[in-house]
């Protein structure tokens, strides 16, 4: 407790007058010159993606889809045999399973080839979504040591999963 020399130096608040939570803002002086405002913006646009500079890395994308194409299959019996391989099986699977078995219609097309078209196409898409979702992270100790455009990698994946496509 605070002795009574103590309380009577301690200000006292009026209850009838209003208690302002912030300082009021003082009129500037004419004196005083006003202060500069500075405004923060992006000096690039979302779309920015600056692909002369990817284009000058061109060399560096050819390599890395070399290497993603010889490392994939450099120890595989069948090598890029399996990008014909694999869509022939499910697309018998799906042709059986979904034409036979379940009777549905695929409106006058062939099944085997309508259910080829898109298993291939879906295969192709959720190949390259998946890979370059996971580029940065298995790709982190070269990104840190030397600089290059970021979209060198997951272009080189888009572009060695077409090749794939193309097959």
């Amino acid at each position: 407790m605070p002795s009574p020399s103590e309380t009577a130096a301690l200000p006292t608040i009026d209850r009838n007058t209003p208690v302002r939570s912030r300082p009021s803002r003082r009129e500037p002086d004419a004196l005083e010159p006003a202060l500069p405002l500075t405004i923060i913006t992006s000096y690039r646009s979302c779309f920015d993606w600056r692909l002369r500079q990817l284009w000058r890395y061109r060399d560096l994308i050819s390599l890395f889809v070399w290497r993603d194409f010889v490392s994939i299959y450099k120890q595989t019996i069948l090598g890029p045999a399996w990008h014909v391989i694999r869509p022939l099986i499910t697309t018998f699977i799906f042709t059986v399973v979904f034409s036979r078995m379940a009777g549905l219609s695929t409106d006058g097309a062939p099944p085997f080839l309508f259910y080829m078209v898109g298993t291939v196409l879906w295969a192709y898409f959720s190949t390259c979504l998946d890979n370059t979702s996971k580029t940065f992270i298995a790709n982190a100790a070269l990104l840190g040591k030397v600089y290059f455009h970021r979209l060198v990698i997951p272009v080189s994946l888009v572009i060695s999963n077409l090749i794939a496509f193309g097959i």
